[in-house]
């Protein structure tokens, strides 16, 4: 009942009192690796994964922990050792399945993933675990709008299994936020799966940057922070797949440019985005991980009246460019004559994509509902 209502602080504490009456107690054990995973202890999880695989070397649950632990370690390749072992003894358990796509997903390896997702699909159709994640790897096939209010009828028709489930709705807050460009609706679906999960940082996060992004000047002084995060995810992309760096050093001329560009928007708009993120944004990056001095100075600058909260921002900025090019030797009127073309002309970009996102989005929406049956 514990582990099923999420509550793993408890879950841990009575798996322990469990151990205490009986320290060969799998059960105990069991649970011990699920809580502490959930907990990020991870150096205790590997204490009771190495106890079961002593104890009980060919249970189902063993292996269920030992891939449950190695997935939190983001141990992709002895995670599917594990798997492959279960599944000699357990074919059609479908965790077994719903992990190896997990694992074959991070791995770059998106066909032999669907392939997964789909066995697991057949042997637990509504389990929405694995619906959400059978819908998450057909999507990367799936890019225009149509597809996206597609997937969300999908996702909407899982989350019927499980109306209060987690996954589901920052699954949802996800299409809405990343593909129909409605950051309001994202909020709510994102605030749903923190009242089921409240110390998530990954909800906590999903639920800031939809927040953050209501505001086209948070879309351009975030521009720096958005890019580096999907180098960091290429980067990833380009260990698993090499020849890809063969095309990038054909292209190198473009690459300098991007380079150069990103060099120049790190240097004026990322300093502003950690100010707009501390005066402006009413929601906080790292939720329930923030200290209690920083909580508590977030607290009090949120006292302080938006309009005036602005201003703070704007003259901050203006303070951090001004400096950078006293620093610099460039003249301040050529420095903010610089600053205002390269911030307009991204602003008029970033307006122009953001109002045609949210057109194609709703012209979308509209087909979607004019072939739905009545």
């Amino acid at each position: 009942m514990l582990f099923h209502a999420g509550n793993r602080d408890r879950l841990v504490e009575e798996s322990y009192r469990f151990l205490g009456l009986d320290p060969e107690d799998l059960s105990a054990h069991y649970y011990l690796v699920m809580g502490l995973c959930e907990l990020r202890q991870l150096a205790a999880a590997e204490q009771h994964v190495q106890q079961l695989l002593h104890l009980a070397p060919e249970s189902v649950d063993t292996h269920s922990a030992a891939i449950r632990f190695h997935l939190a370690k983001k141990k992709w390749k002895k995670a599917l050792h594990f798997i492959e072992a279960g599944l000699q003894i357990s074919p059609d358990y479908p965790y077994f399945h719903y992990t190896a796509a997990i694992a074959e997903s991070r791995q770059y390896r998106p066909a032999e993933a669907r392939k997964r997702i789909a066995r697991a699909r057949e042997l637990a159709p509504d389990d929405p675990e694995i619906a959400n994640l059978y819908i998450q790897l057909h999507a990367a096939a799936e890019a225009t709008k149509n597809d996206a209010w597609k997937r969300l009828r999908e996702y909407e028709a899982a989350l019927a299994l499980d109306p209060a489930n987690s996954s589901l709705h920052n699954s949802i807050g996800d299409v809405y936020l990343e593909e129909l460009e409605n950051p309001l609706k994202a909020e709510e679906h994102y605030r749903m799966a923190l009242q089921a999960k409240p110390t998530n940082r990954e909800y906590q996060r999903d639920l800031f940057n939809a927040v953050a992004r209501r505001s086209i000047l948070y879309c351009l002084f975030s521009l720096p922070s958005r890019t580096f995060q999907s180098i960091r995810g290429g980067l990833a992309i380009l260990r698993a797949n090499w020849w890809i760096a063969i095309v990038l050093l054909v292209a190198m001329k473009f690459v300098g440019v991007f380079i150069a560009w990103l060099v120049v928007a790190t240097v004026l708009l990322w300093p502003g985005c950690k100010v707009y993120e501390s005066f402006v944004v009413s929601e906080l990056r790292r939720g329930s991980d923030t200290p209690i001095p920083m909580l508590s100075l977030w607290l009090k600058i949120r006292r302080i009246p938006l309009w005036l909260r602005f201003g703070i921002f704007l003259l901050l900025s203006c303070l951090i460019w001004g400096l950078l090019f006293f620093l610099t030797g460039i003249p301040l009127e050529w420095g903010f004559g610089f600053v205002g073309i390269f911030v307009g002309v991204h602003l008029v970009v970033l307006l122009a994509l953001r109002w045609f996102r949210k057109f194609e989005a709703w012209l979308a929406g509209r087909k979607t509902r004019g072939r739905s049956p009545s």
